[in-house]
C-alpha cells in the first residue's frame, strides 16, 4: 500500500518537470530565433545598401514572446532610385507564429507616404484592421493577400481618394497547383474628379469585382517554363468574374483567350449590361453616342435580358459581335 502511495506521489512531481523542461527548451528556442530573425533583417538590410537602395529606420526589435516572432521597425523609410519609387511609414511589423515562419503577417499602422512612377505623391492611411498576408513555399512567393476595411489616400496637391470593403488575393488554384486564382473587390471607391474623358461615369465606383485564372502561371513565374513556351502551349487567361458598378455603367463579363508571339488575345468575352437606358442617355447628355455605340449598347442589353451574356469574338486584331467587326487594332 505503501509503495502505491510513494508511485502516486511522484507522478506529480515527474510531470512537472517534465512540463517545466519544455517551457525552458521552447523559451529557449524563442529567444535564438528570435536573433536569428533579427540578424537576418540586418543582413537584408545591408544586402539593399549595397545594391544602392535606401532603407532606414530610427529602431528595430523582435517581439511577440511566447506565441508570436513580431519583427517591428519604426519610422521605416524604403527606396529604390532605379525604379523612382520610395515609401516612408509610421511603423512596419512583420508577424509570424513561432510554430508557422512561412505564414508572413504585415502591418503598417499609421501613416504612409508614398512615391511611385507616374503618380502623384500621396499618403496612405488605413484602418486598423488593415493587414497583408504573405506565404512562402521553397523560396517563392506562393500566396499573397491584401485588405483594407477602410483606407483614405490624400495627394500632394490634396486630392482624396477613399475606399471601403477592398481584398487583393494571389493564390494557387485548389486542384491545380500551376495556375494562378487573383481576385480583387472593393465595395466603394469615391473619386476626387471624374475621370478624364469618362467624366459620364461620375466619382463613385459602388462595387467592383475581378476574378482572373492564369494557366501555368507559376511555373513561369518561378522560371520552370519561358514566356515563349506559356504562349506556345496556349496557356488560357480567364476572367471568371468581372462587374463593376459606376454611374450609369452596371456591367459584368467573362473571358477566356490565349496570347500569340505578338501578345494578342484569341478568345470570346461574354458581356452583360444592366439599366442601358441610363447608359444610353448619359452618353448622348456627354456628346458620345454614336450610332456605333447604340446599336453595340442596344444589341447587348437585349441579350443580356434573363441573365444572359453577349459574345464578343476578340481574334486577329478584331473585335466582332454577332459576325459584325466593332473595331480593329
Amino acid at each position: 500500500m505503501s509503495s502505491r502511495k510513494s508511485s502516486s506521489g511522484k507522478f506529480p512531481f515527474f510531470l512537472t518537470g517534465f512540463v517545466l523542461v519544455v517551457v525552458a527548451i521552447y523559451c529557449g528556442y524563442w529567444v535564438w530565433m528570435s536573433g536569428v530573425i533579427k540578424q537576418g533583417a540586418l543582413d537584408w538590410v545591408d544586402d539593399q545598401r549595397a545594391m544602392g537602395r535606401e532603407v532606414s529606420y530610427s529602431d528595430l526589435s523582435v517581439g511577440g514572446f511566447p506565441f508570436r516572432f513580431v519583427l517591428e521597425a519604426e519610422n521605416p523609410i524604403l527606396g529604390d532610385p532605379d525604379m523612382q519609387s520610395r515609401w516612408e511609414g509610421d511603423q512596419l511589423q512583420m508577424i509570424a507564429m513561432s510554430w508557422n515562419l512561412h505564414h508572413i503577417m504585415v502591418r503598417t499602422p499609421g501613416a504612409n507616404f508614398l512615391s511611385l512612377p507616374d503618380l502623384e505623391p500621396f499618403t496612405l492611411t488605413a484602418s486598423s484592421k488593415s493587414i497583408a498576408s504573405l506565404r512562402i513555399e521553397d523560396g517563392y512567393l506562393r500566396r499573397f493577400g491584401l485588405t483594407f476595411p477602410e483606407a483614405e489616400a490624400i495627394t500632394e496637391t490634396g486630392r482624396q481618394f477613399t475606399l471601403t470593403g477592398f481584398e487583393l488575393g494571389l493564390a494557387p488554384m485548389p486542384n491545380s497547383p500551376d495556375d494562378l486564382q487573383f481576385a480583387l473587390s472593393l465595395e466603394t471607391l469615391d473619386l476626387p474628379n471624374a475621370i478624364p474623358d469618362a467624366e459620364w461615369l461620375g466619382e463613385e465606383v459602388r462595387e467592383l469585382i475581378i476574378w482572373i485564372e492564369v494557366e501555368d502561371f507559376y511555373p513561369v513565374a518561378e522560371g520552370r517554363k519561358s514566356q515563349v513556351d506559356w504562349r506556345l502551349d496556349e496557356s488560357k487567361i480567364h476572367l471568371r468574374r468581372g462587374e463593376i458598378d459606376m454611374g450609369p455603367l452596371d456591367l459584368a463579363s467573362r473571358a477566356s483567350f490565349t496570347l500569340d508571339r505578338d501578345l494578342n488575345p484569341d478568345g470570346t468575352v461574354g458581356v452583360h449590361l444592366s439599366r442601358i437606358d441610363e447608359l444610353k442617355a448619359a452618353l448622348r447628355t456627354a456628346g458620345l453616342l454614336t450610332t456605333e455605340n447604340e446599336f453595340v449598347i442596344t444589341t447587348i442589353g437585349n441579350i443580356s435580358k434573363n441573365d444572359n451574356f453577349a459574345t464578343v469574338r476578340v481574334q486577329d486584331r478584331k473585335i466582332s459581335l454577332l459576325g459584325r467587326t466593332l473595331a480593329e487594332y
